[in-house]
This record gives structure tokens, sequence and C-alpha cells, in this order.
């Protein structure tokens, strides 16, 4: 059986994803997925070559190396999906057992990891984040091998994956740094050649992202810029004890018993607690930690991680096959007891930017909305809603524009400054989707779920 562990530590995340995509055709699950990743590949969002490498951008560019070959968009991002959960979980397989030394408990850890919420809802829509975390376990993995196997050639692959670590995602670059310093004090050359790597590599995307005339700078983004919608401060902590209280009992017992195992793992855990609630988004800081803590559950007994793995299974299955409308108990209220943590966790992953059980209606009432909409009209609405209009694959009559959140109210107004009608497409009254309502404008239309209201600005 040992010998099949490699093979299925990628195959069972694998098989997980793809029954969720095969459910979920011909959408996808995830906001970002629709919201961004979709109207890339559709050409909605055009970035030069600059721009695209300040995004971090080789997430992008396997995708659209990707569609060429698939030449159907939705199912480009279905595959893509498919592989990241399945990599996740190989590379959580080989990093774990240069950790823990056991072929045995390595593969329990890989499909605990896998299999709870927090990574779950990590692999719902953050494909970016989980491309560079596949590829900083690889790293980290490479450099714990060299320390027995090493040489040049294994060096030039560390230096390579830490650099395509860089140029997947901005935030596990700074994880990777901060782990790799206390091998560097050790003198190891493999640290020193990823560590190098990642921070030339971070810094140049960094560095063009702050001279993007469209963007705020990158410091600015992270440290100044708050969305009111999702935890910050003090309810980010609030955030990490939600998220981990099935696992923090066994995880502290783990870590009161072996906590010497493996200095990264604190590194770890401190830097992203401490982090957290200095920044913007810093819940997906907190999204990270499952993987050290999770280490530490695993070198429990037999009973404790059977215990665990029932209670991750359980978890695992109430918030992939449950709707969004009546989800599982432990996503919704009073045990999420601050309805500001269903934007950082969303209550199931029965949902892209809206619930999958309406969006076969969305598509038809959108269908319907722009067909009987004047071409001397302006068009309101925000990314909820702009993957599906693409997919109607058809030319609007009128003038669409999209803003981030509809409830930015300030520069929807502004549209509507020249002479001309403008509406806000956006859900009817009769689906509050993130408590998130226009009751105060009156509807010119509607066609469930769907309604178009007439933009009244004082």
């Amino acid at each position: 059986m040992k010998k099949y562990y490699v093979l299925l530590s990628f195959l069972l995340p694998a098989l997980y994803r793809l029954g969720i995509e095969i459910y979920s055709w011909p959408f996808t699950i995830g906001f970002d997925t629709m919201a961004y990743y979709l109207p890339y590949l559709l050409g909605y969002d055009r970035y030069d070559v600059l721009q695209l490498y300040s995004q971090a951008p080789l997430y992008y560019i396997l995708i659209s190396y990707l569609n060429t070959i698939a030449k159907n968009s939705m199912i480009t991002l279905k595959v893509m999906a498919i592989m990241l959960h399945g990599f996740l979980g190989l590379t959580l397989y080989l990093w774990a057992k240069s950790i823990l030394l056991s072929k045995n408990r390595a593969f329990i850890y890989s499909m605990l990891t896998s299999f709870y919420f927090v990574t779950l809802r990590l692999l719902w829509d953050l494909h970016r984040n989980v491309l560079g975390l596949v590829l900083m376990l690889a790293t980290l993995w490479l450099i714990n091998h060299g320390e027995y196997h090493g040489g040049k050639y294994l060096r030039y692959i560390i230096g390579f994956t830490a650099f395509l670590t860089a140029l997947a995602h901005q935030i596990e670059p700074i994880i990777l740094s901060i782990l790799l310093i206390p091998k560097v004090f050790k003198r190891s050359r493999d640290a020193i050649t990823a560590l190098l790597t990642t921070l030339i590599t971070w810094l140049s995307i960094v560095v063009l992202y702050s001279f993007d005339t469209n963007s705020t700078g990158y410091f600015e983004r992270l440290f100044i810029e708050k969305d009111p919608l999702i935890p910050q401060g003090v309810e980010v902590l609030e955030l990490a004890l939600y998220i981990f209280l099935p696992l923090m009992p066994f995880s502290i017992v783990g870590m009161i018993r072996s906590w010497r195992r493996s200095k990264e793992l604190i590194i770890w855990i401190l830097f992203c607690i401490m982090t957290a609630p200095l920044i913007n988004a810093g819940f997906r800081l907190l999204l990270l930690i499952t993987i050290p803590l999770m280490i530490y559950a695993v070198t429990l007994g037999r009973r404790a991680v059977t215990t665990l793995t029932i209670i991750t299974l359980t978890l695992a299955i109430g918030y992939t096959t449950l709707p969004p409308e009546k989800p599982f108990p432990y996503f919704s209220q009073p045990i999420m007891w601050n309805t500001k943590f269903k934007y950082a966790i969303p209550t199931s992953m029965q949902q892209n930017t809206v619930s999958l059980e309406i969006s076969h209606k969305v598509m038809e009432a959108l269908n319907y909305t722009i067909n009987k909409v004047s071409n001397e009209w302006v068009i309101i609405t925000d990314r909820t809603f702009i993957g599906y209009l693409l997919l109607l694959d058809t030319s609007f009559s009128s003038e669409v524009k999209i803003y981030s959140e509809i409830m930015q109210y300030e520069p929807i107004c502004s549209a509507s400054e020249r002479n001309q009608d403008t509406y806000v497409l956006w859900l009817s009254p009769r689906y509050k989707w993130h408590n998130l309502t226009l009751n105060t404008l009156p509807i010119v239309l509607c066609r469930e779920p769907i309604a178009l209201y007439r933009l009244r600005c004082s």
C-alpha cells in the first residue's frame, strides 16, 4: 500500500474535485473563478506584459496556454481546479514525509489537510494562492530532501521552484522567505539559493505593481486599504478561533508533545497569527495555518487521529453537499457567530458568485433583461454578474459598466451624471444574497432572480 501513497495523495483529492466540477457543470464554483479568472480568459480583463507580470502572472499564463488546448474557458478552469487539488495533496504528502519521517503519517496528514474545510475553502476559488502554496511546499520538500541527497542540479531545481513560487502569488513568497531564514543561518546553500531567488523575483513584482498607474501602491493596498465586509483587526483573531476550533485540541496536545519537531512549523504559525490582524484580507494568511497545525495533530495516537478524521470528513461532506441557502450547522449562525466570517469562509462550496441552485435562472433572467433594455441606457452592475454576462455570448446594445462592489454608491452615481438613463442590474429583493439589497431603488424590470433598478442620485 505504501508504494501507492504518492499516487493516491494526488488521485483522491483530484477525484473529489472532479466530482464537484461535474456536478456544477455548465458553471463552476468559486467567486474569483467566475468574477476574475473567467473574464480574463474571455478577453474582458486585458493586461499588457508589464501589468500582467505585476499581478504575479503564473496562474494566468498557465490557464491561457491550457485554454489554447481545451478551446473552452469553463473546461480550462475546471481542469485547472482539479489539477491544483491533486498537486496540493501530493506536495502536502512529500513535504510532510520529510518532516514526519513516516509514509503512513504523511499520507494521513495529506488526506486530512486536503479535506479539512479551511483547505476546501482555499481551493474553492483562491487558485492563485493554491498554486503558490503547491510550489512553496515543493521548494521546502526539495530543500529538506537536499540535506541528505544534495547536489548542484538539485539546487538549480530548488531555485526554479522558488522563482515560480514568487511568480504565482504575493503571499507565499513572504512565508517561504520567513521559513528559509533559520536554514540560511545554518549555511544551507539550497536555502540561500531559494531565498535570494524568491526575494529578487518578489521585489520585482512589487516594484512593477507600485508603478502601475491603474493600481494603488502595493503596501498601501496591503496595510491602508480596508474592506469593511471582511474581518479586520481583532475580528481576524475571532475568525482564527472559529476556523480552527475543531482542529485546535488535537494540534495543541501534539504541539506540547513534539514542539521541537520542526522550527519552521512554529515560525509559520506565529508569523501568520501575528501578521493577519495587521493587513487587509489577513484572513488569507489564516487559511494557510491549517498546514503546520495538522502536522502536530497527526503525531497523536490512533484514537485521536481517528476522531479527527471523523470530524474532518463530517465537516467536509457538509461543506461540499449542502447549499448556501441551508448550510451545514457549523457554517451558519449561531456557531458562525460573526456575520463577517461568511465573506472569508463561504457557508457552502455549492456557489460561485451566486448559489448554484439559481445559476441557470440567473442566465435566463440576464438574457431576458439584456434583450429588453434600450441601447441608450447605461447598465451598472458588479463582478457578481460579469462572468454570467460574458457567457451569454451576445453583444450588449447598451453600455455596461462593472464596479468592484455594487454598494459603492458614490462612483455608481458619478456614472449617471451624463444625460443618459442609468440602471443597476442586481438580484431582485426576494434574493438577499449576502444581505445586500437595493430596496431603496425603484424596479423597472424584474425577471426572477434578476431585477433592473432605476438609479436615483441626489
